[in-house]
Order: C-alpha cells, then structure tokens, then sequence
C-alpha cells in the first residue's frame, strides 16, 4: 500500500525564497500537507513564509496555502512555524485553524514570529490567547521572543494579562515558554496559573 511520511522536517530552507517573496513551494507544500492523512510533526520554522523581514503583511498566497493545508490535515499533534515573521495577522490565521473543529495540536513552537509588533497590535496576542483558553488538545506552547509587553522602553501590560488570562482559563496546558518577553513581574503570575492548571 502507499506510504506517508508522519513526520516533516522543512525548517531554515528558504521556502519564501531569499528575499521572501516566492510562493509557488509553500502553496506546494499546503497541498501535499492537506493530502498526507498521517502527518503527525511538521517544522517549518525559519522560512519567512510572510514575505516581509519585518512583520507587516503576510505573503497571503503562500501563507494561506499552508493554512488550507493544516486545516484539512487533522492528524498532527505538533507544529513549529517558529522565526517566521508572522505578526500580529498571521499569527491570527494560524490561530483561526487551530480552532478549527477536529485540528489537534498538541505541541506549539511560535516562538520569535513578532506577535505583538511595534504598533502594539493585540490582533495576534489576543488570537493565540484564544487557542490557549479554548484548545482540547494544546498542552505545550513556545511563545518566546515574540514582543509579547511591548519592549523594556516602551512596555505594555496588556499582551501579559491576556495570555495570563488565557492560561488561566486552559484545561490542558502544562507547558509554556516565555523567554525573550519584557514580562517582569506578569512572569510570577502565568508560573502561578500554570501550577493551579497543573494541579
């Protein structure tokens, strides 16, 4: 019989091409993804796969192939779209899929994708904050590195409370990562809500 891979490795291979703008692998990729029944690990970290150096706007064609992709695909329990640059709108694209009825995750690496960005946009925390809160299957999650606060010059508090919130409010979270965020003292506040979940 035909076999499928359960596991796929495409991290830091220039899937966007060098400058980020090409789409024509990832639209392959999201078609092979929402055709492969077993895929249970998909990396594709370090791809720029939004076409930009800086998170301003997604390469849609691209991203939204591979969001197509893993929509259809309800078998994998883990997914690292980590470096990527996805910003605050597609961090909420990705996060509109994984709430999708049927989607799995268990194990979530978007870590250092820019989900608050320099305007302070909520789009992306308060997406992520709401597969956090309402996830059946999510029980670890990498949100290092990602402007969660704002930045140690201009800090906000508002990205911190919602994720507190969020893990406040999960049933199946055990495992977060927080590196890399201006959280200061919010930090004693999510290891305190993730001990309680824990319990």
């Amino acid at each position: 019989g035909q076999r499928s891979l359960t596991y796929l490795d495409v991290s830091d291979t220039g899937l966007a091409g060098a400058t980020g703008q090409q789409h024509e692998p990832l639209l392959t990729l999201g078609l092979h993804i929402s055709t492969n029944k077993v895929l249970q690990t998909l990396k594709i970290a370090g791809n720029l796969v939004t076409g930009e150096y800086h998170p301003i706007k997604p390469l849609l064609k691209g991203w939204e192939a591979l969001m197509r992709g893993l929509r259809r695909n309800r078998r994998r329990t883990s997914l690292d779209v980590a470096r990527n640059g996805l910003g605050p709108e597609g961090v909420q694209m990705l996060a509109d899929v994984l709430l999708t009825r049927g989607v799995a995750i268990e194990e979530l690496d978007i870590s250092s994708n820019f989900i608050t960005n320099s305007s302070h946009n909520m789009v992306g925390v308060d997406a992520i904050s709401t597969v956090i809160e309402h996830s059946h299957t999510l029980r670890a999650i990498n949100l290092a590195s990602n402007q969660l606060c704002g930045t140690s010059l201009a800090p906000i508090r508002s990205g911190v409370d919602r994720i507190i919130d969020a893990v406040a409010g999960s049933r199946t979270l055990e495992r977060i990562e927080l590196g890399g965020n201006f959280i200061g003292i919010g930090l004693a506040c999510v290891v305190a809500c993730v001990a309680t979940v824990a319990v």
